[in-house]
């Protein structure tokens, strides 16, 4: 019965070596690539679109995004403040590389309104996702406030009048997709949604706003 016992022991203890009473490893789906960096500076263009915020991803896919002669010019200054990871409730995944960013923009808009505008945001900013071994992905949401210097001039109003009555502050949200090369991790292209609107009658009356969508340039700092 002792070597029995003895025998027992020596199973189990090679078991618990080999890792069979182990939790199992969480399964990380996000690799943080992004530099150590704190700051990033960002140049962007984009242009009028006449569809609602709701319906965008719907007109996107399906080519029915029409444009109007209503441009914007954005300097972007982010800091990032924090990085932090996801586990997925009841899984053993974990989604890494999560951060918290401030971003301020000042832009200039051209052709149906000439005004200037500036926002203030806090950005939640994913981890990055492999594209193959050439670069990588991630997506952004950013939320804050807007004020025009100028009560722009085809924005809508509540009337849904171009110009009438449309208002100076409003809410803003970016929508960010961005890709940045493996052999430049400073370098990052991105596809942005600029919005602004009241917020279904928060901040302004409803219907008011407005959608920009186009692409730029972003360096973050060593």
């Amino acid at each position: 019965m002792l070597g029995v016992a003895v025998g027992m022991n020596v199973v189990c203890a090679h078991a618990q070596g080999a890792g069979l009473d182990a939790p199992m490893p969480d399964r990380v789906i996000l690799t943080e690539t992004r530099p150590p960096s704190t700051w990033a500076l960002a140049l962007y263009g984009g242009v009028w679109t006449n569809s609602t915020l709701p319906s965008f991803p719907y007109n996107l896919i399906r080519g029915k995004l029409t444009f109007e002669n209503a441009r914007i010019a954005s300097l972007i200054v982010e800091r990032r403040l924090f990085d932090f990871d996801l586990d997925v409730p009841g899984t053993h995944w974990r989604l890494n590389g999560f951060s918290l960013e401030a971003e301020g923009t000042l832009n200039q808009h051209f052709g149906l309104q000439d005004h200037v505008e500036a926002t203030a945001a806090l950005k939640l900013r994913s981890g990055e996702i492999a594209l193959g071994s050439v670069a990588s992905m991630n997506f952004a949401w950013a939320n804050g406030l807007s004020y025009a210097l100028e009560a722009p001039k085809w924005e809508y109003g509540p009337s849904l009048l171009h110009g009438v009555d449309s208002r100076r502050l409003q809410y803003f949200m970016g929508f960010e997709t961005a890709i940045t090369p493996t052999a430049a991790k400073n370098l990052s292209a991105f596809f942005r949604l600029h919005h602004r609107s009241g917020i279904y009658g928060v901040v302004s009356p409803r219907r008011t706003g407005s959608n920009y969508v186009g692409a730029g340039l972003r360096w973050t700092f060593d």
